[in-house]
């Protein structure tokens, strides 16, 4: 999880890791958020990048 850690730096490899399903075996939880779209006129992100935009900006 040191990876979270990274910031913004982070999202694309994370991206990459969860284009070719590692990411979903390192982190099985993820499975029902990805590419999951909100249903909100407010949210630009799907889920799972929303959420990974939320923890890039923690993680500064």
């Amino acid at each position: 999880m040191e990876l979270l850690k990274g910031g913004h730096r982070a999202i694309p490899v994370i991206e990459s890791l969860d284009y070719f399903e590692v990411w979903t075996h390192l982190l099985p939880e993820w499975t029902p958020n990805r590419s999951r779209p909100q249903r909100n006129v407010y949210h630009r992100f799907t889920v799972d990048r929303h959420l990974l935009e939320t923890v890039a900006e923690a993680a500064v």
